[in-house]
């Protein structure tokens, strides 16, 4: 019921009764309307929705189209997705992920279609941020009650159950698996509708805070997992035109490398390492905001954007290194990304020593590997990546 009136909630208020459709079938038809052969029909209603699709492009490119939420009922739509929150948040019986976040998925595909109609959107209203502050505290509370067991990877987002065969897999797996994606997914649904840089910042802030005053592994391991989640969503535009963003960036990834370095667990470990190949988008946008703060004053100076991709190569450095074979995997999946989206910088010189640790690491052959039936459908081999 929360989830149906929020969406009603996030609906402009109703229009002016439009004329009959000429081209409308059943009750939609105009009742003055004169027949047409039906083969002709169907032409020029193909026509006319071509038409109007090209009008909806137009309008949302030169601003005469309201964006989404323009004219929705703030008040009702935050009470219920703060109300969702609390319900998922309640750990018997709780609400599932899905329902609890559907009001954002619908939110956010109206949201992605708007942008691919060339439509600019603002700055999300404080209100909606702080409800998506809400969403993110009450995720990394719940995230916990739905990893697999000690060991499991945390970080394949059901994947790995959704395509499994194994009729005789614990059903109880399945469903945390299922749970999981769902939260990651209504999480960077989220991030859509506040805007990812704005999600990245209220992701670190509980990230960095969950780290503080000797905080138990669980409350680690659920803020690892909401930052695990969106942290991808980051571009490079996003780290190149934003300071904030920047230095968000530069926080999020000496965290990640303490918590490595600290050994929290081995799920922290092992989702800190894809949270380094998640921002490495994030960190390309400060090496290149870094080029140019000499002359124009630029995000990032180049010794702290250098610092930066230095921490990160040394987080999964470390990581590559655990005995855990899910954890060693995401650490090359997270090198992989790292090298491959700065290139032009590795390839500069100034990262020499850091690849050289990685090709030592490789070389030695210690890196430990998943056997080959825990891969998913899909996924190359430690050797491979």
């Amino acid at each position: 019921v929360l989830a149906s009136v929020a969406c009603r909630a996030a609906d402009p208020p109703p229009a002016p009764v439009a004329p009959p459709d000429a081209f409308g079938t059943g009750p939609n038809a105009a009742p003055d309307r004169a027949y047409v052969p039906h083969k002709e029909f169907s032409k020029l209603r193909k026509a006319k929705k071509r038409s109007d699709k090209r009008d909806d492009r137009r309008a949302a490119a030169d601003g005469s189209k309201p964006p989404p939420l323009a004219g929705a009922d703030a008040e009702v739509l935050c009470f219920c997705l703060d109300a969702l929150c609390d319900a998922m948040a309640c750990e018997i019986p709780g609400a599932s992920p899905a329902a609890a976040l559907q009001p954002w998925t619908e939110m956010a595909a109206a949201f992605e279609s708007f942008r691919a109609c060339g439509g600019r959107i603002g700055p999300p209203a404080n209100e909606l941020v702080s409800c998506a502050r809400r969403v993110a505290a009450a995720a990394a509370a719940s995230a916990p009650r739905w990893f697999p067991k000690e060991g499991a990877s945390a970080a394949n987002d059901g994947d790995a159950e959704r395509f499994d065969d194994d009729e005789t897999s614990d059903e109880d797996d399945r469903e945390n698996a299922a749970n999981r994606e769902d939260l990651a997914e209504g999480l960077r649904d989220v991030a859509t509708v506040v805007g990812p840089d704005v999600f990245l910042a209220l992701a670190v802030e509980g990230f960095a805070k969950s780290t503080e005053g000797g905080s138990e592994s669980a409350v680690i391991e659920g803020w690892t997992f909401v930052l695990f989640a969106c942290a991808r969503l980051v571009t490079k535009q996003h780290a190149e035109t934003s300071k904030n963003v920047a230095n968000v960036t530069r926080l999020a990834v000496f965290v990640a490398g303490s918590i490595i370095r600290g050994n929290v667990s081995s799920r922290a470990v092992e989702l800190c390492a894809w949270i380094l190949g998640g921002l490495a988008k994030s960190v390309s946008g400060c090496i290149a905001s870094s080029s140019s703060s000499s002359s124009d004053g630029g995000n990032v100076s180049t010794e702290d954007a250098r610092e930066i991709l230095l921490e990160a190569l040394d987080g999964v450095l470390r990581a590559s290194r655990s005995p855990s074979p899910s954890v060693a995997r995401g650490a090359c999946v997270a090198a992989m990304r790292l090298l491959e989206t700065n290139a032009a910088a590795v390839a500069s010189g100034r990262f020499d020593a850091a690849c050289a640790h990685l090709l030592d690491a490789y070389r030695a052959g210690t890196i430990a590997a998943p056997p080959p039936h825990a891969l998913r459908r899909g996924q190359e081999p430690v050797s491979t990546i």
